[in-house]
């Protein structure tokens, strides 16, 4: 797996964080526990088996506003469904995200929510709330305001080799 991943502000990064460990601090399953150096709130522009190259972003992108609003769930597997905080696709997000995938375009796999115009910007929260907690990871998390910040950063992320590029 490869992908291209934009990176927020330290306030907006500190706010995502907190919501791990609110989630932590009541026994949900969430982002916090992953241990790898490459965790950290991001958002996934393009995400594909593999051909995702470093390059340069589409100028000028960054830094670009950023609304993380209302939960979202994807899946619901046997471990749980995945929770995240939906970001709100503003146009110039929407372009971005258009012009890495042109950019990328000769990867191969890419994951068809990635493609432009059905792609769900959004933060992961948790991969796997079993779905008996699914009402307490909502409770804990203060969902009638939305978190604002900014991008101001990129990177791609090659599984494989588990490196991690800063494009921006």
């Amino acid at each position: 797996m490869t992908s291209v991943e934009l990176l927020f502000d330290a306030e907006l990064e500190r706010a995502v964080q907190d919501e791990w460990l609110l989630l932590e601090a009541a026994g949900v399953p969430n982002q916090s526990r992953h241990a790898g150096a490459s965790n950290r709130p991001h958002v996934t522009l393009i995400w594909a088996e593999s051909g995702v190259t470093p390059m340069p972003l589409p100028s000028p992108s960054l830094p670009l506003g950023v609304r993380l609003g209302a939960p979202i769930l994807f899946g619901a597997g046997r471990r749980g469904v995945v929770l995240a905080r939906l970001v709100v696709p503003s146009a110039g997000l929407l372009r971005l995200q258009s012009a890495i995938h042109d950019q990328q375009g000769s990867a191969t796999g890419i994951a068809s929510t990635t493609e432009p115009r059905a792609w769900t910007p959004h933060v992961t929260l948790s991969r796997a709330v079993p779905l008996d907690q699914l009402a307490v990871a909502l409770g804990v998390l203060d969902l009638r305001r939305d978190l604002v910040g900014d991008a101001v950063a990129a990177r791609h992320w090659d599984a494989p080799t588990a490196t991690v590029t800063p494009l921006a």
